[in-house]
């Protein structure tokens, strides 16, 4: 004897094989998420107002949960997360912002910095990056060239996990 529920589970399994859902296409789906394990290099770009450092590119990894962002900085072999807790995520279909503001103090004096790393998916697995960050370190002299700046870099980064 047919019973109703068996009914409703056929009607369901016809409905997704009609419509293409399934679990193809459900991890499809999961692959155009931003969520995930992402890694790239930054080069730094020049300009008038950057830091003026010449500094190396450097590699990053982000760790993305539905609106959780991870970020670590990637030196030889070594792992660091980058202000634990304090970046915040805002995305919107395969764009993304990831951002702190912070402040604090050390062997320059006091300290504001703003970082961004804003996020285009260009594919599944690849997202153009672009990081920009502002820093005022106004406990030193007023012509040093670390007082107030800004740093730019971009680069490409791709899905680890």
């Amino acid at each position: 004897m047919i019973q109703r529920r068996d009914v409703f589970l056929g009607s369901i399994l016809s409905l997704a094989v009609f419509t293409g859902i399934g679990p193809g296409r459900a991890e499809a789906k999961d692959r155009d998420s931003l969520d995930g394990t992402w890694e790239g290099l930054l080069t730094p770009v020049q300009g008038q107002g950057f830091n003026e450092h010449a500094s190396p590119p450097r590699r990053w990894r982000f760790v993305l949960s539905g609106a959780s962002a991870r970020v670590f900085l990637i030196v030889g072999s070594e792992l660091g997360e980058v202000k634990p807790g304090q970046f915040q995520l805002r995305r919107q279909g395969g764009n993304a912002l990831i951002s702190s503001l912070d402040s604090g103090r050390d062997y320059d004096g006091n300290w504001t910095e703003t970082e961004a790393f804003l996020i285009l998916q260009k594919t599944p697995d690849l997202l153009q990056v672009l990081f920009s960050g502002a820093v005022s370190n106004n406990s030193l002299p007023s012509d040093s060239a670390l007082r107030h700046f800004f740093t730019v870099s971009t680069g490409d980064f791709s899905r680890v996990s």
